[in-house]
């Protein structure tokens, strides 16, 4: 039987789950459009907010924190993890030169609310559990989403009368805000992560064909082109990197050698290769005018390449000046979270915003390329795979920044639990210093100067 302690362990740790898969969905993304209770016929305005929307994110934030405060190892944590609010901090910070200092102030509180949630996942959880919560988490938010598409179409799919145009009617975008956020935020990268490291969330095959079958089907319908690439791209990393942490170190270096030089090939024949693709997934060569936005952004930039024009209420501005330029213009964003570092925060924040995936980057191959490491434990891969998912849809989508989002949130998680993989690492180090019988021999030689009798 088990005891009162046991059984009040266990219902603790059901409650932090349940609140986590429930606070990951939300701070995702999930629902805005029911708690927001906007008019879906109307363009949302750049200042648009609900009162209910926000009380619900800044209960889930301020929880999220108190757990985090209260964990025993997040002094541990945070002293390595302290990079992951450099951006928040510049967010916070860029209200002093902002148009709007309360529209950028109150957009940076969500967008370090984000970050927050992430690291505070990573620390409530050891690696593994973390890994489970957050599968399980992209697995419920496809699952639902199927549901709403279904039963609740209004809010489920694209609809003719919605501010978004025709174009995207009968697209769907689930519990999410758009087709775009559902496919290639959600559905893509839970395909991928489910079919390579489902195992570690769902023990039955059944459960885990489901989750796989809600996640295919959401990719389907949202037409998202960028949640194929991003499906393929992250189901074939995580697979190769999986088999290459199986593997001695001297394979392994050998597999990422030969790696390297097969993806040195498509730079051969980038432009043919990019333009097959654009042709297969019905996109034109300006990639639906990101190319345009991008030329008036930089020629834009004149006086703000340092510290740019603030965060999020920067380009509001910005946009409105191309908007005078050129009626129409103005799609709500770059369109390029790199991009969206230099609007932001100028070329500090390039250099921040890069700097933090390398950070992540180098950490994360660094236990990669240590044997007990990489075979231990899923979640250095799982890792490496959120850090190229960032990366690469951050060329054309703009998400490192962006508030209630999956692309910042994961990144934290990666950090929090990279983190923690450290500290384990420096306490099986000491622990087995000590177990070194040339240390135990020091440990317990007599001190100079006493002899017997003293």
């Amino acid at each position: 039987m088990r005891t009162a302690s046991q059984q009040s362990f266990r219902l603790k740790d059901a409650l932090l789950q349940v609140f986590y898969l429930a606070g990951f969905l939300v701070v995702a993304g999930g629902f805005m459009l029911h708690l927001s209770q906007f008019d879906l016929s109307q363009a949302q305005q750049p200042d648009a907010s609900s009162a209910l929307s926000q009380a619900v994110l800044g209960s889930i934030y301020v929880i999220a924190a108190l757990i985090m405060i209260r964990a025993p190892i997040f002094p541990q944590i945070i002293v390595r993890a302290w990079p992951v609010f450099l951006l928040p901090l510049l967010a916070l910070l860029s209200a002093l030169w902002a148009p709007d200092p309360m529209l950028t102030l109150r957009r940076a509180l969500a967008f370090s609310g984000t970050i927050i949630f992430g690291l505070s996942l990573a620390t409530a959880f050891d690696v593994r559990d973390c890994l489970r919560v957050v599968l399980r988490a992209l697995a419920l938010a496809v699952v639902l989403s199927v549901i709403w598409a279904l039963v609740f179409p209004r809010y489920g799919v694209h609809q003719t009368t919605d501010a978004v145009g025709i174009a995207e009617a009968g697209a769907w975008r689930g519990i999410f805000n758009g087709k775009n956020a559902l496919g290639g935020l959600i559905a893509g990268p839970a395909f991928a992560f489910l079919l390579v490291y489902g195992r570690h969330a769902f023990e039955t095959w059944t459960l885990r064909g489901l989750a796989l079958a809600a996640s295919l089907a959401c990719l389907l319908m949202a037409r998202s082109g960028a949640g194929y690439i991003v499906a393929g791209i992250l189901a074939i990393m995580g697979s190769f990197l999986s088999l290459a942490a199986a593997q001695p170190i001297k394979v392994r270096i050998s597999m990422l050698a030969l790696a390297a030089g097969v993806a040195l090939i498509p730079v051969a024949f980038g432009e043919d290769l990019a333009g097959m693709v654009l042709e297969l997934l019905n996109r034109d060569a300006s990639l639906s005018g990101r190319t345009t936005i991008w030329t008036y952004v930089l020629q834009l930039m004149e006086g703000h390449w340092t510290l740019g024009y603030g965060y999020y209420s920067g380009f509001v501005l910005l946009g409105a000046k191309m908007d005078e330029a050129n009626p129409g213009l103005n799609f709500g964003s770059t369109h390029s979270g790199y991009l969206d570092l230099l609007v932001s925060f100028g070329v500090v924040g390039v250099c921040v915003g890069v700097g933090y995936l390398l950070w992540l980057s180098v950490i994360a191959f660094g236990k990669f390329m240590s044997w007990k490491t990489a075979i231990a434990n899923p979640a250095i891969t799982f890792s490496l795979c959120v850090i190229a998912f960032a990366a690469l849809n951050n060329i054309v989508e703009s998400t490192i920044l962006a508030p209630n989002c999956i692309v910042p949130m994961l990144l934290s998680i990666s950090a929090g639990m990279l983190s923690r993989e450290t500290i384990i690492e420096s306490a099986a180090s000491a622990r087995n210093q000590l177990n070194d019988p040339r240390i135990q021999g020091q440990l317990t030689k007599p001190a100079l100067g006493r002899g017997v009798g003293h």
